[in-house]
């Protein structure tokens, strides 16, 4: 991460610090605040969704708990059951994809493609960037997904069940984590969309550095660049970003 990132990450912090105590992370996520903090200055950004800290708080995954820190382990369980024949060869197999998340992930993926409506905002051509360097994604007819990405597609697909959404053409997201919903929205050009993504620092830092990288730097409009403003017309910012 560079000096320039540093910074922004820096001027962030001081300022959520300094704000009223009405806008002060609450105690959950003081706790998360810092123990992200200590693994991005330790490891860096650009690998943010393989760090402890961000799985347990802002990057979801599939996999039965541990699978990811020692796989060896639980593809070993699998092998045991086999030869004591709890289980035949062919159910170790759906075992491993159990325990690795797989098997949840195909199923989210069969109801994601159920439910796809062609109407706006589109969703039939998105796939997941693998920036960030995640532990699990998974690839169906071509495409990555996470959790994340698939938990969001679900909820626009029963979203649109219920809403017309074909003039929805700029979203603000409290919360956004990483960035996945803007990652989704700005995939396909036909969308037309204009993301903002409202959240504390450094979940905000994060999402900043993932849709730089996702969508492309001179697109986004980062902290740095609009923090002197005390009065936003959102109508405007399309112009610039």
């Amino acid at each position: 991460m560079g000096n320039e990132m540093y910074h922004l990450l820096e001027v962030m912090l001081n300022d959520m610090g300094a704000a009223l105590e009405l806008y002060q992370p609450t105690q959950f996520w003081k706790h998360g605040v810092q123990r992200v903090l200590d693994d991005l200055r330790c490891h860096g950004v650009e690998r943010f969704r393989a760090l402890s800290s961000a799985l347990g708080f802002f990057a979801p995954t599939y996999a039965f708990p541990g699978f990811r820190q020692q796989p060896e382990v639980c593809i070993k369980l699998a092998k045991m059951l086999a030869e004591d024949g709890i289980i035949n060869q062919r159910w170790q197999l759906s075992f491993n994809q159990f325990l690795s998340g797989k098997l949840q992930a195909f199923n989210d993926y069969r109801v994601y493609m159920a439910t796809l409506q062609d109407s706006h905002p589109y969703l039939d051509r998105v796939g997941e960037s693998n920036v960030g360097e995640p532990v699990e994604q998974f690839t169906f007819e071509g495409r990555r997904f996470s959790r994340s990405f698939l938990n969001y597609l679900l909820g626009l697909n029963f979203l649109k069940t219920c809403c017309d959404l074909s003039r929805v053409n700029i979203v603000l997201e409290i919360g956004g984590g990483y960035g996945t919903l803007g990652e989704i929205l700005l995939g396909d050009t036909r969308n037309h969309c204009f993301y903002i993504d409202i959240d504390i620092s450094p979940t905000s830092f994060v999402s900043t550095y993932y849709l730089k990288q996702v969508v492309g730097e001179p697109y986004v409009g980062d902290y740095g660049s609009l923090k002197e403003k005390f009065i936003f017309d959102i109508s405007t910012l399309p112009d610039r970003y």
